[in-house]
């Protein structure tokens, strides 16, 4: 008797492990596929719009000022070196 209550506990306690288990690894990939999201959009979005101003600028459409990423990183510099672009000073000189 007391064998079989002990794997009886035993058991349950396995059982109660791998549930837990399995529910954190449900969160934690949840929680991963959540980030992975918001920062593929915040590089795809603001490339997107410098690409939108490269093509506008490619067909000689220079009044797209809508390029609005203020950022220090590689993106926003880039998409500052754009903006410049559209600037009267610079269209002057075109």
């Amino acid at each position: 008797m007391r064998f079989s209550s002990f794997f009886r506990e035993a058991g349950e306690t396995v059982s109660i492990s791998t549930i837990i288990s399995a529910l954190a690894i449900f969160i934690t990939v949840g929680v991963v596929i959540v980030m992975s999201v918001i920062i593929r959009r915040s590089i795809t979005t603001p490339l997107q719009h410098v690409m939108h101003a490269a093509e506008k600028i490619a067909h000689g459409d220079l009044t797209d000022e809508d390029i609005t990423h203020a950022s220090s990183d590689k993106i926003g510099k880039l998409a500052l070196a754009f903006l410049f672009q559209l600037t009267p000073k610079y269209m002057q000189t075109i």
